[in-house]
């Protein structure tokens, strides 16, 4: 599995939990440029992720207060706190 993969399952399973959790705003703020770009950009094909891909478009259809947003890892790293 690569670390894009393991990302990408991390994310669609905290948005599959914030569903059902039935959350409205969500800010999803990532390090990793290719999956912002993977996720930000509906005419990009990778065919490893497709269907990681499909589950995640499903999932923020279901949320529609919700953005994907990069932030540089250094920022990342120091950003401990978690709001619900």
């Amino acid at each position: 599995m690569t670390s894009t993969m393991a990302e990408l399952w991390a994310l669609k399973d905290g948005l599959a939990l914030a569903q059902q959790l039935n959350l409205q705003n969500i800010n999803i703020e990532l390090d990793a440029v290719v999956l912002v770009h993977l996720l930000s950009n509906p005419t990009s094909v990778n065919l490893m992720l497709k269907p990681l891909l499909n589950d995640y478009k499903a999932l923020i259809r279901s949320l529609p207060n919700s953005s994907v947003t990069h932030i540089f890892m250094e920022v990342n790293r120091h950003n401990t706190d978690i709001t619900l």
